[in-house]
């Protein structure tokens, strides 16, 4: 999704988060970790990648600060990181990745938050974007991320409840 503003950018940020939040709310923490939802991620699975997903985007800024440009993996790459990064979290608690998951969501909004609305939109601001805007790099690790997580998580929840 294109913004036009810091202020969309937000609201649509807010509006998916709290869908999402709706969403898992009357899931039990034996649902949230059961298998199937995306493949045989959990959703507890799908909310550690994306929180892994907020920090690599926190990272790349955080890296681009310094005069250097972090290494943001292309497409042919993200099937392989995703194995990564289920890999790495499996084994954690769902109190772990939910804890992990608000926080980086959090931080998160804190950067967008620092950033003027120029700072967020103007291709090219921050050298380490090169020709693109910061909010190219941000903005698909947030709200349309969490469409992503809902629209699996709905699926699965319709297959679960007519069983």
């Amino acid at each position: 999704m294109r913004y036009s503003s810091k202020k969309a950018f937000l609201e649509d940020i807010e509006t998916e988060y709290a869908r999402l939040e709706e969403l898992l709310a009357d899931l039990t923490p034996e649902q949230m970790v059961r298998p199937g939802v995306c493949s045989k991620w959990s959703v507890k699975d799908i909310l550690a990648h994306l929180n892994e997903w907020h920090l690599m985007a926190l990272d790349w800024h955080a890296i681009g600060l310094t005069g250097t440009r972090a290494a943001i993996p292309a497409m042919k790459d993200i099937r392989p990181l995703n194995r990564k990064i289920y890999d790495k979290h499996k084994d954690r608690t769902l109190k772990q990745v939910r804890s992990s998951f608000e926080d980086s969501h959090r931080k998160m909004l804190k950067l967008i938050e620092s950033l003027s609305e120029k700072q967020l939109l103007t291709p090219g601001y921050f050298p380490w974007t090169r020709k693109n805007a910061v909010i190219t790099y941000l903005s698909p690790n947030m709200a349309s991320h969490y469409r992503w997580a809902m629209g699996h998580t709905r699926k699965w929840k319709k297959r679960e409840l007519a069983e």
